[in-house]
This record gives C-alpha cells, structure tokens and sequence, in this order.
C-alpha cells in the first residue's frame, strides 16, 4: 500500500519539476520536443489523478503538491506557447490570470468567514488550507472542465506550427476557447459577489444577536444589583430586629443566645409576637 501510495505523489513531484524547467528548457527545444514535453507534462497529471482514484490513496503531500504542480505547469507552457507560437493563446493567458486572481480572493474570503487564526498554521499547513479550500468553491467544477478545453487549445497551438494546416483550426479552437473564459470569469465573479453579500448578511445576524444578548446581560446585571440591595436591606433589618429584641427583653446573658439565631420564627414586620416568644422560650 505505502508503494502504491507514493507512485501519485511521485508523478506530482515530477510534473512539478517540469513545470519549474519550462522557462530555461522551452527556448532551447524544437518545437516536436515542447509539444511531447507539453504532452509528457500532462499526462502525468492525468495518470496520477486515476491511480490516487482507483487505489483510493491521498496524503497530505499529494493535496498540496498536486494542484500547485497543475496549475504551475500548464499556466506557464500557456505563457510560453503564447508567446512564441500563436499570441492569440495570450487572451486565455490574460483569462487564467483573472479567474487566479478571484479564486485567490475568494478562497480567503471563505477562510475569514471560518475565523481560522492563520498566524497560529505554518506554510504548509497555510498551503493546505488555501487549497482545499479553493478546491471547495463551487465553481471548480465548470474550472475543471474548462482546464481540459485549455490543455487541447494548447496542444493544438504546437501541433499547428508541426502541420501548417492546422493552423486555422487552431485559430478556432484557441478563440473559441478564450470566448468560453468570459461565462467562467463571469460565474466565478458571481459566486464571490453572493459569498461576500452572505458573509455580510450573517455577519450582520451575528452583530445584531450579539447586542441583544448584551442588552439580555445588562437588564440581568440590573436586577441582580436590585437583589443585591434588596438583601442587604433585609440583613440591617434583622440586625435592627436583633438589637430591639435584646433590648426589650434584656437578653444579655449567653445562655439565651441559642434563642436568637432562630428570632425570625418570632419576629415579623419589625413585632414582636409575645404570645409565640411565651410559647418558644419559657423562662
């Protein structure tokens, strides 16, 4: 199992390594090589993701090294496809940036409505949160789709500079491919709007039930100060009941003192029952 767990990490590895030599590989390879380094690249990313499927394994490594190694990998063969080989690869480019750049946004806008403490996580732990979370939106599955739309304009855009006659095929697909990214932009612009509107609306909610409990605590705070009074207004009544007590019927002596730690049983409204002190306490 431990083999079969590391064979996915391992080509994740590897696809990310290809992604971090395409800038000083590409200018030096003919246009064959960076086609079937472009395809290599790719298929790596597709057979790790079966094996990891099939085998049901995953690891931490693998979340994290997998999607970075994706994204790495065919973000620059796109960069470096557009700029040597057809330019009109440069609007899905300028596409890719912007749907990067509200992902991003939107996955730390769902990590503050968590009330995550990031200062407390280290890099990779950071790393890993960013992408499963990013991974969680509810877009990802229109971006999925249109990454595979992506990777065929590319490969097309290589083959064509192979087979001239391919080149307006090409031209199609690549323009067809950038007209999709307007509805993606579009639907991942929306999903971050009606996030943030309901993170505010809840955040509101929460505002708002946190005075009321507060304004709850006041009125208690209130009322136990009134009983707080109220008892230390009894307690200088009994005393005042006590010394009246002891002062009518002289009870100086300790052998009566028993008699006055039950004086409410006797004394009520600031009077004395003498009928019920006879009865009680008999001389």
């Amino acid at each position: 199992m431990s083999l079969k767990k590391n064979i996915p990490n391992t080509l994740s590895t590897i696809r990310l390594f290809m992604a971090l030599l395409i800038p000083f590989v590409f200018p030096g390879l003919s246009l064959s090589s960076k086609l079937l380094y472009f395809l290599t690249g790719n298929a790596t990313d597709a057979l790790d993701g079966y094996l990891a499927r099939k085998w049901e394994v995953q690891s931490r490594y693998g979340k994290i090294v997998d999607p970075i190694a994706d994204k790495s990998f065919n973000l620059l063969s796109l960069l470096f496809a557009s700029l040597t080989i057809n330019p009109l690869l440069l609007g899905i480019v300028i596409g890719e940036a912007t749907i990067a750049a509200i992902t991003s946004l939107h996955t730390i806008s769902n990590i503050k409505s968590k009330n995550i403490d990031m200062s407390k996580l280290n890099l990779p732990s950071k790393t890993k949160l960013f992408i499963e979370t990013a991974d969680g939106l509810n877009v990802s599955r229109i971006g999925r789709k249109k990454a595979i739309l992506m990777t065929a304009s590319v490969a097309i855009a290589f083959l064509s500079s192979l087979v001239p006659a391919l080149v307006f095929p090409a031209s199609l697909l690549i323009a067809f491919t950038t007209i999709v990214e307007i509805p993606v932009i579009t639907k991942y612009a929306t999903e971050y709007y009606i996030d943030c509107k309901n993170y505010k609306i809840e955040s509101s909610i929460e505002c708002n039930a946190t005075k009321r409990d507060l304004e709850k605590l006041k009125k208690a705070k209130e009322k136990l100060e009134k009983y707080k009074k109220i008892d230390q207004c009894s307690d200088m009544l009994d005393e005042k009941i006590i010394q009246k007590f002891k002062k009518e019927h002289k009870f100086e002596n300790e052998e009566y003192a028993p008699a006055l730690t039950d004086i409410d049983e006797v004394a009520e409204n600031d009077v004395i029952d003498d009928k019920a002190y006879t009865k009680t306490y008999k001389h």
